[in-house]
């Protein structure tokens, strides 16, 4: 049974303008990314915690303190050899809490696992992921936790098996003339 919304439920919501107040300053920066970066995800298991993946290569995780965060520099993940495009924790599926993805403009995607103690070794490398271009986007399936899209450069998105990545991607889509550049 449906009923009719009263009027002032169907008209539009107005328009809200919010501006920052003038000299406001940031509550917590860091130079940490020696270059602008793009990639940041926040972690789904703990709250506050996030990945940053910068123009530098490196990505960082990023720990809630009082005041701010504690950004592990000094322990940045290293593998890709250019721009880190996007990260995403993985949401569900074995290991989930300690699991993160990174893509990246080298063309790569990786699968790091915040347990190991060499930050130069993940877990999973796909060194050619997108036929020789850039990978830019990634997503970890919400129901099955070790599938893994990616999109490219290549106007391809990909759905990998990540136990076994040997196998190539369990699906190619190649529909697309440009660059994908989300998913979901």
């Amino acid at each position: 049974m449906f009923s009719r919304l009263p009027m002032e439920f169907a008209a539009p919501a107005a328009s809200i303008t919010v501006q920052a107040p003038p000299n406001s300053k940031p509550i917590f920066s860091s130079g940490a990314h020696k270059d602008e970066g793009f990639a940041m995800d926040f972690s789904p298991h703990d709250t506050g915690k996030f990945l940053s993946g910068g123009n530098d290569g490196l990505t960082m995780i990023w720990e809630p303190v009082p005041g701010g965060w504690n950004v592990g520099s000094e322990s940045a993940f290293q593998g890709h050899e250019s721009s880190i495009e996007d990260v995403q924790w993985k949401r569900t599926g074995a290991g989930a809490a300690s699991t993160f993805a990174a893509c990246s403009s080298d063309g790569s995607y990786r699968v790091w696992d915040v347990r190991e103690t060499s930050r130069k070794k993940s877990a999973l490398h796909v060194p050619d992921a997108h036929n020789g271009t850039d990978v830019n986007v990634l997503s970890w399936s919400p129901l099955v936790g070790e599938l893994l899209v990616t999109g490219g450069d290549d106007g391809a998105f990909k759905i990998w098996d990540t136990r076994n990545v040997k196998a190539g991607p369990m699906a190619n889509f190649l529909w697309h003339r440009k660059p994908i550049t989300s998913v979901d």
